[in-house]
């Protein structure tokens, strides 16, 4: 099941069509959705498109891959292990399914193929519960030598924005952080309560059984028993609070306006790392896996720290100052340092926006990096542990993830540096809520807001209803739960069965009232006979 959003469609307000999957001969489009295709187990391939078979299987053989690096034990790890098994290993079904996502340029249409494609995972566990993805993979060459023994340093990164762009008044063509923008956009304030947005409700939902079924999947080739599984969930907060501050030096809000801001940005990222670190929690339990920590991702305190002093006592930091102090007297310091030292020239931030989008990089490798002088003098072939970080997170975060790829291959070139031996794989699972277009569906830039009119019922939904329709009612309840709990009214419209129960009786009051109007109408008639 997907949900397409066709955006005033229906009085002036978006529609939420439903589309099942089906098992088809032939590709399956959605209406309004451009660029996006179904294929199921049955597909068979048309001369019109040559080389989508060969996408699919070069798709399913990256997620083959990363299923056999994550699961597959040597005899070493099987020896030492044994004793360890989970009593609930789930069985892992690849391929069945796929989607592809185009979108052609005008100067590209006999240029290199770009599309994307996600294939089916799906995982069954004998107590019953069956989760089902579709991934876009990516894994490395490596050397067979480093599947030889277990990783010493296991992290899954993901991350989430706040709000969404049209929720805050945002330009959603322009970047979060505003000095490569010529037009000045004063965002709103948001209320301190103010519900989820659809953006934050689905890619909760989505990343969190994303990433409960990746840590499902490491088995003994990558991790000892006593190995724990670091998640590292990235919520920015510099690169939002740059955004009022920007506006404050051009002079167009005031510092009431920007410490209101860092105020209700700061709490936002707070409940919402709260709701999602709690689902990853839940799912982690239904799925048997233990000995996870769940953090939020450090890597931008100094920037803030610096940023919330000049507040006080202005003016505001220029761009060497944050570097400067980046690399002074925090906890991430040496390894601020041991980045930017190493970090391609090209790649060297030359205004704060490019600043901001950097901090997602380096909380990416941050696992790599070395972070002291001692680690640096010990450096040597043996000093150090394997790492694996696997990036789960939304396909639009894709240039992040090669980016990081990049600086790791850079930098794990050099043993005297103090880098470990790591692996980077990425896993980017498919959206299920789609927003109607001819370009790439992004919920974050067009989050339809908090009213829309349902296509299969007469009736409005909110976004905890297409959450519902989409990832079931037990998923939604306890994302309902978890929003409740932070202090979010998150509640659903009326459901189709209490709205069909309330037509019914508005329709018997208005009968009887009729029928009351009519005996009193025959009454009075017959009296003036």
């Amino acid at each position: 099941m997907l949900s397409v959003i066709h955006p005033n469609s229906h009085r002036g307000l978006p529609a939420v069509a439903h589309h099942h999957l089906h098992d088809n001969a032939l590709a399956q489009n959605f209406p309004g959705l451009e660029g996006y295709k179904f294929m199921s187990s049955s597909y068979k391939p048309g001369a019109e498109d040559e080389r989508l078979p060969k996408h699919m299987s070069k798709s399913l053989k990256s997620l083959e891959s990363v299923c056999r690096l994550l699961r597959s034990p040597n005899d070493k790890s099987k020896m030492r292990s044994e004793q360890n098994q989970p009593d609930n290993i789930p069985e892992v079904v690849t391929g069945g399914g796929a989607f592809s996502l185009e979108f052609l340029l005008s100067d590209q249409q006999n240029g290199p193929d770009t599309r994307e494609i996600f294939t089916r995972l799906q995982l069954r566990w004998r107590n019953g519960i069956t989760s089902t993805q579709y991934f876009r993979a990516h894994i490395p060459s490596m050397k067979p030598t480093l599947l030889f023994e277990p990783f010493e340093n296991i992290r899954i990164n993901t991350g989430i924005c706040l709000f969404s762009k049209p929720a805050l008044s945002l330009d959603p063509g322009k970047d979060s952080l505003g000095s490569d923008c010529e037009k000045v956009i004063i965002p709103r304030i948001p209320e301190r309560n103010e519900d989820l947005t659809l953006y934050e409700l689905e890619i909760i939902t989505r990343l969190s059984l994303a990433i409960a079924d990746t840590a499902a999947l490491i088995g003994d080739a990558c991790r000892d028993h006593c190995t724990p599984i670091n998640i590292n969930l990235d919520i920015p907060d510099f690169q939002y609070f740059w955004t009022a501050c920007e506006l404050l030096e051009r002079k167009v809000v005031d510092v009431t306006y920007v410490y209101r801001w860092v105020e209700a940005i700061s709490e936002r990222r707070s409940r919402l790392f709260n709701i999602m670190s709690s689902m990853i929690h839940t799912s982690l339990r239904e799925r048997q896996v233990s000995n996870v920590r769940i953090c939020l991702a450090s890597g931008t305190e100094a920037a803030v720290e610096l940023t919330m002093k000049r507040l006080h006592a202005g003016p505001m930091p220029i761009l060497d100052e944050f570097l400067e102090e980046l690399q002074q007297g925090h906890a991430d310091a040496e390894q601020w340092k041991n980045f930017l030292t190493h970090l391609d020239p090209r790649h060297q931030p030359s205004t704060i926006s490019e600043l901001g989008r950097l901090m997602y990089v380096f909380k990416a490798v941050k696992p790599a990096l070395a972070h002291g002088h001692q680690q640096l003098l010990n450096s040597g072939p043996q000093s150090h542990g394997k790492n694996l970080i696997i990036m789960v997170d939304n396909s639009t975060e894709w240039r992040i993830f090669d980016r990081a790829r990049t600086f790791l291959k850079r930098y794990t070139k050099n043993s005297n540096n103090g880098a470990g031996e790591t692996i980077m794989l990425g896993l980017f699972p498919l959206e299920k809520i789609f927003v109607a277009g001819a370009r790439r569906s992004d919920l974050y830039l067009d989050d339809p807001g908090s009213n829309m009119w349902s296509g299969t019922e007469p009736s409005r939904v909110g976004p905890l209803d297409v959450s519902d329709t989409v990832y079931g009612s037990i998923i939604s309840e306890r994302l309902q739960t978890l929003c409740h709990r932070e202090g979010f009214k998150a509640a659903t419209r009326e459901s189709p069965r209490e709205y069909k129960l309330s037509v019914m009786f508005i329709h018997k009051m208005l009968m009887d009232l009729v029928s009351q109007i009519t005996m009193r109408i025959r009454a009075w008639l017959k009296v003036q006979v």
